[in-house]
């Protein structure tokens, strides 16, 4: 994972944000050396997002198709 300085980021966010999503790699955010946030590629965040939205009792078991006879 990269790290960039907060004013660089802002400098040019929009390279940043392509950059990351070409590579998909993730990039850390720094303020003065202290980590700040971490941008992440579109694909990650979805994943991470379903995942999030899942019941806060740990995962749901899947339906299981039912074939021939039981």
């Amino acid at each position: 994972m990269d790290n960039v300085e907060l004013t660089d980021a802002l400098a040019d966010l929009a390279g940043l944000v392509g950059r990351v999503e070409e590579t998909g790699e993730r990039v850390c955010v720094t303020d003065g050396g202290e980590p700040t946030s971490v941008l992440l590629p579109a694909a990650e965040l979805a994943e991470l997002e379903h995942f999030a939205q899942r019941t806060p009792g740990g995962l749901r078991p899947r339906a299981q198709a039912r074939t021939g006879t039981g």
